[in-house]
This record gives structure tokens, sequence and C-alpha cells, in this order.
């Protein structure tokens, strides 16, 4: 009953989409720890019976990333409070038994079209990313490497790191305070 879908957005009010910040390296993170499908939310079409197919019985999570502009947050609604069902091509489709339905990240460079309304509202959890990284200045730059091309050595200091933002989780009653941002509501107005 609790299902909501994470979307991580630019700490922006620009109306042009710079992207860069860093949205699409949080859902790779995750995805080192979990199963996460990644959709390509630039040609995504809900339309495709076969538009989830890079999904797997196996998979955890759902990333719609990089979402359009016109990006319609209603047709999630089916898959967060029932289940994510999705047909490979010559395969039979498969079906979420509601007890392991994936979750959903979306990452977008605009504001998520419906998102005012009532039922959108009690079903996201928008994040926005601040605009530390951007074109002109990369995690690369910062870090000296690419991420996830580590030696063993940094592949361990991730590692401790993801497991230490999880147990603060749990040690906090798995339980995330709800996001408060001055740019959310100014953005959506825009």
């Amino acid at each position: 009953t609790y299902q909501k879908v994470v979307v991580f957005s630019d700490a922006s009010l620009e109306t042009v989409a710079n992207g860069g910040t860093g949205k699409s390296i949080i859902c790779n993170a995750v995805g080192q720890l979990r199963c996460v499908a990644m959709v390509n939310g630039k040609i995504f079409n809900a339309e495709d019976r076969f538009a989830l197919q890079d999904m797997h019985r196996d998979t955890q999570i759902v990333c719609f990333d990089d979402v359009k502009r016109k990006f319609r947050f209603e047709y999630l609604n089916s898959h967060i409070t029932s289940s994510y069902g999705f047909e490979k091509k010559n395969k039979d489709r498969f079906v979420f038994p509601p007890e392991c339905n994936p979750k959903t990240v979306i990452t977008t460079n605009f504001s998520i079209r419906n998102s005012h309304g009532d039922t959108a509202k009690r079903r996201m959890f928008l994040m926005e990313i601040y605009n530390y990284y951007n074109a002109e200045y990369t995690p690369s730059m910062e870090f000296g490497e690419t991420f996830f091309r580590w030696q063993p050595e940094e592949w361990n200091t991730f590692y401790n790191y993801m497991f230490s933002c999880c147990q603060e989780y749990l040690q906090n009653g798995a339980r995330i305070n709800p996001y408060v941002s001055g740019t959310l509501d100014r953005r959506n107005l825009i």
C-alpha cells in the first residue's frame, strides 16, 4: 500500500534541459546491488506491448531513465498499485506477483506532467539532485576515473558506502523523511 515512484530531477529553475547532474549514476549505483531494468525514457512508448521487454523475472527496480518532457505519469498508476507485466518478442507475457512487484524510479530534466494531482502526489517521492556536476565538471574529473570501472579497492569503498547507507536507513526505522524543496513547486508552476 506504500508503493511510491522515486523521481529524480535537477534542482534548477531553468526551462532548458541540461542534465549531467548524476541522476542516472544513482540508478547505476543501485544496479550494482539490485537487479535494475533501465528503460530508455526518450524512446519509451506506453502503447508498445514490448516497451518493458528489458525487464526480467528477477527485476527489482525499473528505472525510466531520462524521460521526455511530456511523460505521462498516469501510465504507471496500475503498475504501482497492482503489478508490472512485460512481454518479450516470441515469449509468453510475465506478470509479477504483487509481493514481488519491482520498485519504480524516474530520472528527468523536467517536471513530470500531471504531477500536481492528488493521485500523482500520493504516488511520487520527488527528489532533486543539486547541480554540482554538469557538462564542465563531471564525476570523472573530480575522482580521476570513470564510475563502476574501478579497481578492487575502489569497489570495496563503494560497497562499504552503499551498505552504510542501508544500515542508516534500517537504524532510522526504514523511513525516509519527506523531501522539502523551494524549487519543486516553482518549477511545476513554470
